[in-house]
C-alpha cells in the first residue's frame, strides 16, 4: 500500500448516503437527499462541523492538560484563537484553504493567495473592505512558513501545521 487510507468516507461529512444513491440512480437530480456542509456559516462549519473531528474551541476547552503544544492537532481551536480570525468570515473557515474532497496540499506557496485574500501586499497599498489586513513587512511568499509553522510532536513521527496564526519567532513558546 503506497498511502495510508484515513478511513473517512463521504458519510462522515454528508451523512447517510442510501437515499442519495437511490435518487442519483433514478436521475432525480433535483432531490439528491444529502447534507451539504457548505450551507453552514463559516464559524459553524469550522468550529462545530470540522471541529467535531479536528476539535473545535468548545471541545478543546473541556480537555484537561491540552494547552500549548498539546493542542497543535486541534486546528479549528487554534484558528479560532488567532488574532482577528474568529469572525464569521468564509475566508477564515477551513474550506477557504482546504478542499476536503482533495488530498491535502503541503506546498507552502499554494496558500499564499489565501492569505492575500485578506492581507494587502505592500504597506503602502490602500486597504479595501475585503483586503483590510496589514501587509507582511518581510514577504508575500510562503506566508505559512512564518505565520503557521510546522511543529514536530515528540513520539508522533510527524509534524503538524500550527493553525494559530501569528508572527512565530524561533524559540517563542507555543501559544495556549
Amino acid at each position: 500500500m503506497d498511502q495510508l487510507d484515513s478511513g473517512v468516507g463521504c458519510e462522515a461529512c454528508h451523512g447517510p448516503g442510501e437515499k442519495h444513491v437511490i435518487a442519483a440512480r433514478a436521475k432525480k437530480l433535483d432531490r439528491l437527499e444529502i447534507f451539504n456542509p457548505g450551507d453552514l456559516s463559516a464559524l459553524d462549519l469550522s468550529q462545530s462541523f470540522c471541529g467535531t473531528c479536528h476539535v473545535g474551541f468548545e471541545q478543546a476547552m473541556l480537555l484537561p492538560g491540552q494547552s500549548g503544544i498539546n493542542n497543535i492537532r486541534f486546528q479549528p481551536y487554534r484558528m479560532f484563537n488567532s488574532k482577528g480570525h474568529n469572525a464569521d468570515d468564509a475566508r477564515l473557515g477551513c474550506v477557504a484553504c482546504h478542499n476536503p474532497h482533495e488530498k491535502l496540499i503541503k506546498d507552502a506557496i499554494y496558500y499564499d493567495p489565501k492569505c492575500l485574500a485578506c492581507h494587502v501586499t505592500k504597506p503602502a497599498d490602500v486597504k479595501t473592505p475585503r483586503r483590510n489586513a496589514d501587509a507582511c513587512p518581510v514577504s508575500t511568499k510562503q506566508c505559512v512558513t512564518c505565520h503557521m509553522p510546522k511543529v514536530e510532536l515528540a513520539g508522533m513521527h510527524a509534524s503538524f501545521t500550527d493553525h494559530w496564526i501569528r508572527i512565530a519567532r524561533p524559540g517563542d513558546p507555543t501559544p495556549r
